[in-house]
Parts: structure tokens; sequence; C-alpha cells
């Protein structure tokens, strides 16, 4: 064999061992990923699994609603019909 067909195999075999190295890495960060994504399955899937749960769902929820409402009622404080007397004097119309 010719001293340039040893090289290029040689180069070859560097190449190889490159890719090999490669995809073990590449399985390997599949694999933690696999592990990370069935983890927030899990952890979706047990989001109301109990009642602490839930309340703090509801309890969540309201809160962005409150805060939601601030912030609309914020917007509109200049304008009469929002102000705090109107609002603690208001009565529903049938």
């Amino acid at each position: 064999m010719r001293e340039d067909q040893k090289d290029e195999i040689e180069e070859l075999k560097k190449r190889l061992q490159t890719v090999h190295d490669n995809m073990i890495t590449s399985r390997s960060l599949y694999e933690e990923q696999q592990k990370l994504h069935q983890n927030l399955i899990e952890r979706w899937n047990s989001r109301y699994d109990n009642q602490q749960k839930r309340v703090q769902a509801v309890i969540d929820i309201a809160e962005l609603k409150r805060k939601s409402l601030y912030e609309s009622l914020i917007k509109y404080k200049d304008n009469n019909r929002f102000s705090l007397e109107n609002l603690l004097h208001y009565t529903p119309q049938a």
C-alpha cells in the first residue's frame, strides 16, 4: 500500500471516530431531553390531582382576574362613572 493511501485511511478513521463520538453525544442529549419531556408530561398530568392543587389553581385564576379588573379600572380612573363613590352606590338595573 502506498503512503498516500495509508494517510487517507488514517484520515478516514479519524473522521469516522469523530462522527461516532458525535452520535454518542447526540444520543445522550436526546435521552436527556426525553427524560425532561416525560417529567413535564407527568407534572402536567398531575397538576390537579389533589384538592390543594385545585384550590391553588382557583386562587391563581382569581388573582389574575382581580389584577385585570384593577388595570381596566385604572385606565378609566378619570372617567366619572368608575369613581369609587359611583361604584359604591351602584345598583344593578333589572
